[in-house]
């Protein structure tokens, strides 16, 4: 349900909309190096994660391999990098001109791989994703017949380790201050200290 309620989010937010299938292609969007912060951590992380998968399927350790991928979608693309990219979808004017075709190549990819890396574990809804989302002209015609996921990624960005000590720190935040579920922050102040 989570990947099907993923995929729907990424399709109706940014490869739905008109003109994304068009700017998700690599030749319209930024380079990799040229992403925001959280897309590039996000890119690092699933090569990764299709390191792993691969390592486990590969010594027949299957169990490996749905771990690593199962800890890649529901921490870091679920949890994270659709938090992250939330503003940039509903507020583009809040962001530079390239972040919106970033957010869908990005986006795109991930989805691709993610779908793939879960194919073996979940052929049906896999399937249904791919033929929906990502097949497209001339694809081919199932997912269980695409090439497995290569891990083509960036390397980490070192800003990301601030953004997401923030980020946590804003969900514990309504927990300790005992806000009503759903009341927003209006303000918040970041005092970062300056690093040797």
């Amino acid at each position: 349900l989570k990947l099907w309620n993923v995929a729907r989010f990424l399709d109706e937010h940014l490869l739905g909309t008109p003109g994304a299938r068009q700017d998700a292609s690599p030749a319209t969007s930024p380079p990799r190096v040229e992403r925001p912060v959280e897309d590039r951590w996000l890119l690092h992380r699933l090569a990764a994660t299709v390191e792993r998968a691969t390592a486990g399927f590969d010594r027949y350790d299957y169990a490996a391999a749905r771990e690593a991928t199962e800890r890649f979608f529901w921490n870091d693309l679920a949890d994270t990098w659709i938090e992250l990219v939330k503003h940039r979808v509903r507020h583009p004017e809040d962001h530079r001109a390239t972040a919106l075709a970033a957010a869908r190549a990005t986006g795109r990819a991930v989805l691709g791989a993610v779908v793939g890396l879960w194919a073996p574990f979940l052929p049906h809804v896999t399937e249904e994703i791919y033929q929906r989302l990502l097949r497209g002209e001339g694809g081919p015609v199932s997912v269980h017949v695409t090439p497995w996921p290569r891990p083509a990624g960036c390397a980490e960005p070192p800003e990301m380790p601030a953004v997401l000590a923030v980020l946590h720190a804003c969900r514990a935040l309504p927990g300790e201050r005992r806000l009503p579920q759903g009341q927003g922050v209006r303000t918040l102040h970041v005092h970062a200290a300056r690093g040797p």
